[in-house]
């Protein structure tokens, strides 16, 4: 059994003083005697999760999926030599280490120029539902404290109010639940009292062991239904 997984760095598991097989994924190859393939990247944007996930499945097999979806205001933008920029508010990093001697600002131009709210979760939205449709079973979850899908999923939350347009409403009810870990919560918010791992806040190994029995449980009912 091969396992792909995918995300930022609550599912790329690599902080100070932790050893990297103790975060999750490696958790569960253990618990399902499988092959892990572990995409995540730590800073990394929805944008980057599917963009690996569909370039790594165009010319390799997997038999089942686990994505830990991040923060929607992260993006990615191209860089030379075929690399990628890793965005957010607070950092810009390349894709590919070699270049982390290099000098950049582009978040300051981006977020002030050109980044929408509503648009990046509508981008967040298409990723889920596409990779929903792929004929391999897909668990997903949102790794990081955030209410950006099901905010807009109520017509009566203060954010969905203000809009003229509710069609991202609609296509947020469109997501497949089924498969979804703690909709309406995130992986954070559920390890909120274990030990941390830094002073970001990424879990220790208690965490990950326990967010790993969670998965292991949806993963049971999910390939119950599948096979």
């Amino acid at each position: 059994m091969k396992i792909l997984t995918n995300g930022c760095s609550f599912t790329q598991g690599i902080y100070d003083n932790f050893y990297e097989q103790d975060a999750w994924p490696w958790v569960l190859g253990n618990m399902f005697d499988a092959d892990i393939v572990n995409l995540a990247e730590g800073g990394g944007s929805n944008a980057r999760i599917f963009r690996t996930t569909q370039e790594f499945l165009l010319d390799n097999s997997a038999d089942l999926i686990v994505i830990g979806w991040t923060g929607p205001e992260r993006t990615e933008l191209p860089y030379y030599k075929n690399d990628w920029l890793r965005i957010s508010h607070s950092y810009v990093l390349p894709e590919n280490d070699s270049y982390s001697q290099d000098s950049f600002d582009q978040n300051t131009y981006w977020y002030k120029n050109c980044h929408n709210d509503l648009q990046s979760v509508e981008q967040t939205v298409y990723y889920i539902r596409v990779l929903q449709k792929l004929p391999i079973p897909c668990i997903m979850f949102n790794a990081l404290q955030c209410d950006f899908l099901w905010q807009y999923e109520n017509l009566d939350h203060p954010m969905t109010k203000k809009l003229t347009d509710t069609s991202i409403n609609k296509k947020i009810k469109q997501i497949n639940k089924t498969n979804w870990v703690n909709w309406g919560s995130s992986m954070q918010d559920y390890l909120q009292d274990y030990p941390k791992a830094d002073s970001f806040g990424h879990p220790a190994d208690a965490g990950h062991l326990a967010w790993a029995q969670v998965l292991e449980k949806k993963i049971n009912e999910t390939l119950c239904t599948t096979r």
